[in-house]
C-alpha cells in the first residue's frame, strides 16, 4: 500500500523527498467538550486504488491560518505495510475538507 498519492500535488521538496499533499476522506469523532479525532483515512493510490489507514495515532494538533485559511492542523502517525509513518492532516472546517500532506 505505502503512501503513495495518485492524485497528489507535490508542492516542495525537503531533503532529497518530495512532499506531497492529497485530498482525503477521514472517519472523525467529535467529543462532547469540541475536539475532533481523526480514526480512519481513504484515498486513492497511484494506480487508482482505494486505501485505508486506521489506528492514527495524533502526535500533535494545532490551529493554524495558512495565508487567511483557518485549518486544524493534526500531526499524525500510523503503521502501513509494517511501516511507521509520520503525516499531517489538515482539517479545513469553512468547506470541511481534509487533506494529507506528506514526503515520498
Amino acid at each position: 500500500m505505502g503512501l503513495d498519492a495518485g492524485s497528489g500535488t507535490e508542492f516542495s521538496q525537503e531533503r532529497g523527498g518530495v512532499i506531497r499533499r492529497q485530498k482525503v476522506a477521514v472517519d472523525c469523532w467529535f467529543t462532547s467538550t469540541g475536539r475532533t479525532l481523526p480514526r480512519m483515512i481513504k484515498y486513492e493510490d497511484a494506480d487508482g486504488c482505494l486505501q485505508m489507514i486506521r489506528d492514527i495515532r495524533i502526535v500533535k494538533q494545532d490551529q493554524k491560518n495558512y495565508v487567511g485559511i483557518y485549518c486544524q492542523q493534526f500531526s499524525c502517525r500510523a503503521v502501513v505495510d509494517g511501516r511507521e509513518w509520520e503525516f499531517l492532516l489538515l482539517f479545513h472546517s469553512k468547506d470541511h475538507t481534509w487533506d494529507m500532506v506528506f514526503s515520498s
